[in-house]
């Protein structure tokens, strides 16, 4: 015998079926019932005939649709979503920010294109990078502050006076953490 799943009405049905006719229709019978049902479905309501059947795989759907599921849905995407998935896009704008700063510097003639180079590549690269093999002061300098969280949305621009050689600088700082660059001393 065959569990054909047809169409009655707006809902659709699964029973097993006890005779099929050359009229193709079907007479079937409820797996609850003793008698045959009342009524024959035709050939063109039948949807079709499961080929394997997986015990439980429609629970989860089925418990989407209730309203617990629809709570444990929205719950764990806003877990997700607060968990911090979107801060790499965060980091990701603030770095392309810090890199535009030594760019404009850059391209006003402020520090030499290789010492832009140096330090974009500082910045993209920071977390990969070993402290120990870094030699630049500026670059060490530049990761250091990264690593210790410079890169939050906070930080600004500042001009300053170099410390060493006395001449105009800038910073970039973010609350206590001050990233000082001289485009002199580390040329």
């Amino acid at each position: 015998m065959q569990i054909p799943i047809f169409r009655r009405g707006p809902s659709k049905i699964s029973y097993m079926c006890t005779r099929g006719n050359i009229a193709l229709v079907h007479r079937t019978q409820g797996d609850a019932n003793d008698q045959p049902d009342s009524f024959l479905t035709p050939q063109s309501n039948v949807l079709g005939v499961p080929q394997t059947a997986i015990p439980y795989a429609g629970m989860p759907v089925q418990y989407l649709l209730t309203p617990y599921g629809m709570v444990a849905c929205i719950g764990l995407v806003s877990l997700i979503y607060v968990s911090g998935v979107d801060t790499k896009f965060d980091e990701e704008k603030e770095k392309k920010r810090l890199i535009a700063v030594f760019a404009r510097h850059s391209l006003n003639g402020d520090m030499s294109a290789a010492q832009f180079e140096r330090l974009k590549l500082a910045i993209e690269y920071y977390e990969e990078m070993s402290m120990d093999l870094l030699r630049d002061p500026t670059i060490l300098s530049t990761v250091d502050w990264l690593r210790r969280g410079g890169l939050g949305k906070d930080w600004n621009e500042e001009p300053q006076i170099c410390h060493q050689c006395g001449q105009e600088a800038f910073s970039v700082t973010a609350g206590d953490k001050t990233l000082l660059v001289c485009p002199r001393c580390s040329e």
